[in-house]
């Protein structure tokens, strides 16, 4: 069996990110259901972006959380924009920077940028307190 996934995993990366046809979807579909966290990842890009069909925030959100509660730092970061701009979820700046903060501790470099950004200008409901905080700290 790990070798049908590993298999059909390799063949998904293979398939240019701007071509998804329903065999395509269908392949990431198969090990996200099968716990792949960076197929779930994938998945959640899909539907946001419309790739297979009209875009699904519904759906975006259920992969990617799925994929970010398993520590995928891509998937953090996307589940954090889907709160940070109220995308298939109310707006919610405490649950973005929650998301931002985990992808930012592991390197995720627009994570940081995101969370740098809403430390320094205190903006969209971040505290003032959050000023001057540096990107990764754990202190503030």
């Amino acid at each position: 069996m790990h070798r049908i996934i590993s298999a059909l995993f390799l063949t998904a990366i293979l398939v240019p990110s701007s071509v998804f046809g329903q065999s395509d979807f269908e392949r990431w579909e198969i090990l996200a259901e099968a716990g792949d966290a960076t197929a779930q990842n994938s998945l959640g890009i899909m539907y946001t972006e419309g790739l297979v069909g009209p875009q699904n925030s519904t759906e975006a959100l259920k992969w990617y959380q799925l994929a970010a509660e398993q520590g995928h730092s891509e998937a953090q970061y996307n589940f954090g924009v889907m709160h940070f701009f109220g995308q298939g979820v109310p707006q919610n700046n405490d649950e973005a920077l929650t998301w931002f903060r985990l992808a930012a501790e592991q390197g995720y470099a627009d994570a940081q940028n995101n969370l740098g950004t809403m430390h320094q200008l205190g903006q969209r409901g971040v505290s003032e307190s959050y000023r001057g905080c540096g990107v990764v700290s754990t202190g503030c």
